[in-house]
């Protein structure tokens, strides 16, 4: 699911890098004894391999890092909300690692980060730790290729779903960008499209596309591309929109939509019952967390709001 908002790279992502490990024949038994965790452990602390019955040594590696995970189970310091850990990126460039206009970003389970990079018409996907690992797409209207590639979201099975604006389909690809299907034209019917920007996914790894003027609805299709049910239409009520930029799922399957000519986000259930509103300064993008708590970009800032 979708984990980031519309008009900020925020490349605020916690370091994962692990000290490096010795597995030892039967676990490693200091002092006579199976390892435990936060013993002794060949003079390193004993970290708990996920696959082995017994705990590995771990040498804990903190090097440069205030806070966040010490690569054995441990912590080097809480990271407060906000503290920025990484950033990386080469503006106007256009080699492995470097961007011109990116508009999107989202991250799998495994913690790998993709960057929807639209001018260079191509998804550029790194590690947790910013180290680039491959890249895909082009220029074109054929598969694999992007017109303008604004909107990414990836689901729980590692596939990337990208938003090619202005060739009005949406995209679907592995985690290493082997193009999978497309679906989507221009035109106001099911599954056709006018410009569309926003892109997520929720738990069952249905779809959800923030469909752009004149459209103005949020359309939902299964994870292959089946048309499954659309609500909204243009204007300023409850349930009405106008240019949807962004569109972000929770973990009960609500549906957050960056209503931005409202200035405002809207909330519906799975099916788009319409569940409440509020004010939000010319909304660019939302994202949601684990605690369901709402995060909204605009022009200039970002707004963070309690689960409502």
């Amino acid at each position: 699911m979708k984990h980031v908002a519309r008009a900020f790279l925020l490349a605020a992502v916690v370091l994962t890098l692990g000290g490096h490990r010795d597995a030892l024949a039967g676990g490693c038994k200091p002092d006579g004894r199976t390892c435990r965790t936060n013993q002794s452990c060949c003079s390193r602390l004993c970290a708990k391999a996920p696959t082995a019955k017994f705990g590995v040594c771990c040498t804990p590696n903190c090097t440069g890092k205030a806070c966040g995970d010490d690569g054995c189970g441990g912590s080097c310091g809480e990271c407060s909300c906000g503290t920025l850990l990484l950033t990386w990126g080469v503006p106007g460039g256009t080699g492995n690692g470097e961007f011109r206009r990116p508009g999107d970003v989202a991250t799998d389970a495994s913690g790998n980060i993709y960057v929807a990079d639209a001018d260079n018409h191509r998804i550029q996907k790194f590690d947790a730790s910013g180290t680039f690992l491959t890249t895909w797409g082009s220029v074109g209207r054929g598969n694999g290729q992007f017109g303008n590639n604004i909107g990414v979201a990836t689901d729980r099975s590692g596939n990337v779903y990208v938003a090619d604006t202005d060739y009005n389909r949406i995209q679907k690809f592995d985690s290493t960008g082997t193009f999978l299907t497309t679906w989507g034209s221009v035109g106001s019917g099911n599954g056709q499209f006018t410009g569309p920007e926003g892109v997520a996914t929720d738990g069952s790894g249905n779809v959800y596309v923030a469909d752009g003027p004149p459209n103005d609805r949020i359309q939902k299709f299964d994870a292959n591309g089946t048309f499954l049910t659309t609500w909204g239409s243009f204007g300023s009520g409850n349930g009405q929109l106008s240019n949807p930029l962004g569109v972000a799922t929770d973990g009960s399957g609500n549906v957050y939509v960056a209503d931005a000519n409202n200035s405002r986000i809207q909330k519906f259930d799975a099916s788009g019952t319409f569940l409440m509103a509020w004010g939000s300064s010319g909304a660019l993008g939302v994202a949601t967390d684990g605690a369901g708590n709402v995060y909204v970009t605009e022009d200039t800032r970002v707004q963070k709001f309690a689960c409502p």
